[in-house]
């Protein structure tokens, strides 16, 4: 039987086997398969037995050449795929390849990213972060800095909001101060920003800087030259920018960058500073000049300038990674960069050569320069010192006006001439002007020494200066117990004298702003809203100049209010019966006493006379007082007595109200000077034609029309219309602030039986010769002296009162602007 896989094939009478192709044998036995491959070398491939042949399987990398049978030729696989190494590049190699991989990628195809963050793969900064990315990553410097990520440099440049650029062809600008800062031991009120990286100082009204005039920086600086460098040398290009801040009461602490400048100032210099000023500059990407033979040499810097009036604070600061300054001296025409100060005590931390600034510092943060200019004591910072210890304005600047001429000025007793002054004039003649004569008010503020001064050219007579003092009533010592002379004296010295002095002084480096200081809190006085006080009188038989001058006759009898303004002050006036020249009583009156109340500061001063009628009692809140000696002042408490002369005597009651009561040939007449305020608001016999019920009369309704003999009385007062007027303002008992010697009362001095005469009665009365001796006596505008001369028969009385109304008018005359 046939084996298996053999084919049987049938003979007559037999069969025989025969074994498949590819094998031998008898197909009975077996079939053995025929080995092709024996003796075949494939040379790169494996050798593999077909049925009836053989084959060469070649290995990776081999092929066989054309029409061959073995593996002789190399494949090449990077010019079949070039892209096989995906990031990487193909090498061809005999029987094979490989893939060199780029940076960043791995793996035998380069197709696995390699995460150079992790681990020590990557060469980012300390201050910066790594991100991976495919086959690479990148470095980002962290907040706070500033860099490629490679190398980081902490941000330290400073912030300008709302900056201005120079942009004018000079490419310089003069930036001016409210506040006048020092530098040195001088102080300047400007300076110039140049874009040679330099700041310069100007004492005079140079309007600008020529750059090429400092396109280089001076190696030994001298002279009047005042310069602030940070970074010196011959620059163009980039942008030139600043930004200024000020505010006199001093610029808050949210300001900007302020509060981080301010951790330095108080870290590092260790003082209490309130910028008033800042003042911001920076150079953003400047070159070397000509930029296009340096266009890698920008850098950029800047300087802050702060200073509160006293002292000035100056930072640099150089933003590393943006300092890229060349500094070889091969590869330019100038390499002296300047850096520092030169001011008048000289050069201070200047040099030249410094070209990476930004790898040092003096407080201890790279790119940071911090430096404190103290001018010490100076008449500058003497005034400021001052300034700040007084408090604000004190009184209106315009309610002490000074009288227009030194004329007024003596006709006004509210002044007192500074009769101190000379002591003062050669050491200070800044304070009190060459030919001039200076006045003093006698009083401003109750119960305070100040009060403005007023100064008057001693020739011509002309207003030229005025302010107001805290310390100007120092200089009268009678107004002071005499242990404090000393102590007063000093305090006018140091708190007037020295700080105008200080302040003010008419030197040519004084600049307005400080003697505005002195001015903020020593308000100047001017002449032109000077409002002459209105002087009222009271004289003879009651006739009356009243605060609104107009001038009538009230023949009343019995004590009056000549001031009614209860809040503030009232006078009372008595009258009591004339004699004629025969001695015999009339039903004329004429003054006796005043008293006057200052409400306020409850102060009771009386005028009355003795029991033998032959001189002047004065009392204050019941106490005779003797008033000072002639031409000399006194002050009691708030008030401020005086004697101009002999027969007259002035109380000062406040800067509304005074009166002077005067003794003349026998008749106590009163003078009263008051502010137009102070009128506006009185009512009395003095006021302005009011009843005591608030009823006003119209005085032109109160006005004579005469025609005849007697026409020169017409538009004056009809004492018959005002009569009523005046009755209204007797004082009742209540109200009296008399006193009553023994034996008399109220009553006994307002008798309700008294009949006045009236002057158009006592005219028409007249023959045509008296009328005419009294006319001539009196004259024909003076109805004061003819109304007592008709009443009374008395020419010395009548006399008197004239004087004193001629009088009345003068002044009224002098305290009316032309």
């Amino acid at each position: 039987m046939c084996v298996l896989g053999s084919t049987c094939i049938n003979n007559p009478g037999s069969y025989t086997c025969q074994c498949p192709e590819g094998t031998f044998g008898d197909g009975i036995t077996g079939c053995t398969n025929i080995d092709y491959c024996q003796g075949v070398d494939c040379v790169n491939g494996s050798c593999v037995n077909l049925p009836t042949s053989y084959e060469c399987q070649c290995n990776s990398g081999w092929t066989k050449s054309p029409g061959g049978a073995v593996c002789d030729t190399d494949v090449l696989e990077c010019t079949l795929d070039p892209s096989r190494c995906n990031n990487g590049q193909c090498i061809e190699q005999l029987g094979s390849f490989s893939c060199s991989c780029q940076a960043g990628w791995e793996g035998s195809a380069c197709n696995t990213n390699i995460n150079e963050c992790s681990g020590n793969m990557n060469n980012c900064d300390g201050n910066a972060t790594c991100t991976d990315t495919a086959g690479s990553f990148t470095c980002a410097c962290n907040a706070g800095y500033r860099g490629d990520g490679l190398t980081c440099y902490e941000y330290i440049l400073f912030l300008l909001p709302n900056p201005t650029t120079i942009t004018n062809r000079n490419r310089n600008r003069r930036i001016r101060f409210d506040i006048p800062i020092p530098f040195g031991s001088e102080f300047f009120d400007s300076l110039f920003i140049s874009e040679n990286g330099v700041i310069l100082f100007s004492r005079n009204n140079q309007n600008r800087v020529r750059n090429a005039e400092f396109a280089t920086p001076i190696q030994n600086p001298s002279g009047n030259i005042r310069f602030i460098a940070p970074f010196w040398d011959n620059l163009a290009g980039g942008t030139l920018r600043f930004q200024l801040d000020q505010n006199s009461a001093g610029i808050g602490n949210t300001t900007c960058d302020l509060p981080r400048i301010n951790d330095l100032i108080r870290n590092h210099l260790s003082i209490n500073f309130t910028a008033k000023m800042v003042l911001r500059i920076e150079w953003d990407a400047l070159t070397i000049f000509p930029p296009s033979l340096y266009p890698n040499s920008a850098s950029t810097f800047q300087t802050i300038i702060l200073s509160d009036g006293l002292k000035t604070i100056v930072l640099f600061a150089y933003q590393g990674g943006l300092m890229t300054y060349v500094p070889d001296s091969t590869q330019r025409t100038a390499s002296n960069v300047g850096m520092g100060f030169y001011n008048n005590l000289g050069s201070q931390h200047y040099s030249t050569g410094n070209y990476f600034p930004h790898l040092g510092s003096n407080i201890g943060t790279n790119g940071l320069y911090l430096y404190l200019f103290d001018p010490g004591t100076t008449r500058e910072t003497s005034c400021i010192n001052w300034y700040n210890t007084q408090s604000l304005p004190w009184i209106t600047p315009f309610r002490f006006s000074c009288p227009w001429t030194l004329f007024q000025m003596f006709r006004d007793r509210r002044w007192l001439y500074q009769f101190r002054a000379d002591v003062f004039k050669q050491s200070y003649p800044s304070y009190f002007r060459r030919n001039s004569v200076c006045f003093q008010r006698t009083f401003g503020l109750i119960g305070s020494p100040a009060g403005p001064r007023c100064c008057y050219h001693t020739h011509s007579g002309a207003f030229l200066v005025g302010s107001h003092s805290h310390y100007e009533l120092y200089q009268f010592p009678s107004f002071l117990p005499q242990s404090n002379y000393n102590a007063s004296y000093n305090s006018y010295l140091n708190n007037e004298i020295i700080p105008y002095d200080n302040c003010c002084n008419a030197r040519e480096d004084v600049f307005p702003y400080y003697c505005g200081l002195y001015e903020a809190v020593r308000p100047k006085t001017f002449s032109f809203l000077y409002r002459p006080q209105r002087f009222s009188w009271f004289f003879g038989d009651p006739h009356v100049v009243n605060l609104f001058n107009v001038e009538y006759t009230f023949n009343g009898l019995g004590e009056f209010y000549l001031i009614y303004l209860p809040s503030q002050f009232v006078l009372q006036g008595r009258t009591e019966r004339a004699v004629n020249a025969n001695g015999t009583q009339t039903e004329a009156t004429f003054f006796t006493s005043f008293v006057a109340r200052d409400t306020v500061n409850n102060y009771t001063v009386a005028f009355a006379p003795n029991q033998y009628n032959n001189d002047t009692v004065i009392t204050i809140n019941g106490q005779v007082k003797t008033f000072p000696a002639v031409g000399q002042s006194e002050a009691v408490g708030t008030l401020v007595l005086q004697q101009p002369n002999a027969t007259q005597y002035y109380v000062g009651f406040s800067a509304d109200i005074a009166l002077t009561v005067f003794v003349v040939d026998g008749v106590i007449s009163i003078q009263i000077s008051s502010s137009t305020a102070f009128n506006t608001m009185a009512r009395g016999l003095f006021g302005d034609f009011y009843f005591r019920n608030g009823t006003q009369l119209n005085v032109n309704d109160l006005k004579l029309n005469i025609t005849g003999r007697d026409s020169f009385l017409t538009g004056s007062i009809d004492q018959e219309k005002v009569y009523p007027m005046g009755k209204s303002w007797q004082v009742n008992e209540t109200e009296s602030l008399f006193t009553y010697p023994d034996g008399r009362n109220y009553t006994f001095y307002n008798p309700s039986n008294h009949t006045p005469p009236f002057l158009t009665a006592e005219v028409a009365a007249l023959n045509n010769a008296t009328l005419q001796l009294y006319l001539s006596t009196c004259g024909r505008d003076n109805l004061a002296c003819l109304y007592d001369y008709a009443v009374t028969r008395n020419q010395q009385l009548a006399l008197a009162s004239g004087n004193i109304a001629n009088e009345a008018r003068q002044l009224h005359t002098i305290a009316s602007p032309s």
